[in-house]
């Protein structure tokens, strides 16, 4: 008989091999499923639990409206791990030496193991931070702040640059999005700028800085001053106003007296696009998009250098810092 098996029958349980509390089971398998199921010594239930767990995240991760469904999908993993937790902590033996892993040493090494692959992974296909390193965005976005984009679905799988997997978008982008890709000038630097037309749109900015698309003039309501930075780094003045795409507002910032497009700085060879007097007009590609920043008069986006092929977009931004 070993010296553990001796501790046991001389009644004396090795230090932290006393049964599973059932009631810390029921908490863990609520808010950590995976962990739970290595807590009540349930390796396999662990990993079926983590594939539930992380099929739910990665599946609806890219899916627009799909938070109700995630929501009910990741809560019903919750109950029945809590309950199946439960029930595997009344039911272990208490003269059952329980696996190092389960215990509270072994519980916190798995943790801090697993945060740093299940991080990289997430960073990877699932979603990623950012810092906006410019104004072309204000008043939405603010040099400095911070962004997470959702990747998964977009098919352009990197890990801080480096890229590793590509494949066809699947997931859906609609008008007013706001998305991180690779510029196409140059794919070693990423942007950060708002979705106007989709693949097939028809669409002109006016000289007057209002949008039509196919056809329809975009709704603009003015809000206000807004004090800003010019690209020189001086304070200026620019006008709020609200523009709403797809029925989703947003605001944007304009200076009454700059050009509606510095024509030096414009690539007239971009295909599908004609600068005319007064206003360009594009019609976008299959598989282009037609991106803008909302500080209109201080971003170099498509009206300047073409469309976005959906190959190099990265992920659509879900939340801001």
């Amino acid at each position: 008989m070993d010296t553990q098996q001796q501790k046991v029958a001389n009644g004396k349980p090795e230090t932290g091999n006393k049964k599973p509390s059932k009631w810390l089971a029921a908490i863990l398998g609520f808010f950590f499923p995976t962990i739970s199921q290595l807590y009540v010594a349930q390796p396999t239930w662990a990993l079926v639990y983590f594939v539930a767990s992380w099929t739910t995240l990665v599946g609806f991760a890219s899916v627009h409206g799909a938070a109700l469904a995630k929501g009910f999908l990741t809560l019903a993993i919750s109950v029945a791990c809590t309950v199946q937790a439960y029930r595997f902590a009344v039911r272990y033996p208490a003269e059952k030496l329980r696996p190092r892993y389960s215990r509270w040493f072994g519980g916190l090494g798995i943790v801090l193991l697993s945060l740093i692959p299940l991080g990289l992974t997430a960073r990877t296909f699932v979603a990623e931070p950012f810092r906006i390193p410019s104004s072309s965005m204000r008043p939405t976005l603010a040099p400095g702040n911070y962004i997470i984009a959702a990747k998964w679905g977009y098919g352009h799988y990197s890990l801080f640059g480096v890229s590793l997997v590509r494949r066809s978008m699947m997931a859906g982008l609609r008008r007013g999005d706001i998305v991180v890709f690779d510029y196409p000038k140059n794919p070693r630097m990423r942007f950060v700028m708002r979705v106007i037309g989709l693949p097939g749109d028809k669409l002109a900015y006016r000289d007057d800085k209002t949008l039509v698309l196919n056809g329809k003039e975009i709704a603009q309501r003015k809000q206000g001053e807004y004090q800003g930075t010019s690209v020189r780094g001086e304070e200026e003045r620019y006008s709020r106003v609200a523009e709403t795409l797809d029925g989703k507002t947003h605001s944007i910032v304009v200076k009454e007296d700059a050009p509606w497009v510095y024509r030096d700085a414009a690539d007239s060879s971009s295909a599908g696009c004609v600068y005319g007097k007064h206003a360009l007009t594009c019609t976008i590609p299959p598989g282009q998009y037609f991106v803008l920043g909302d500080n209109r008069d201080n971003s170099m986006d498509s009206r300047y250098w073409g469309f976005v092929p959906a190959a190099n977009i990265v992920g659509r931004v879900e939340y801001i810092w």
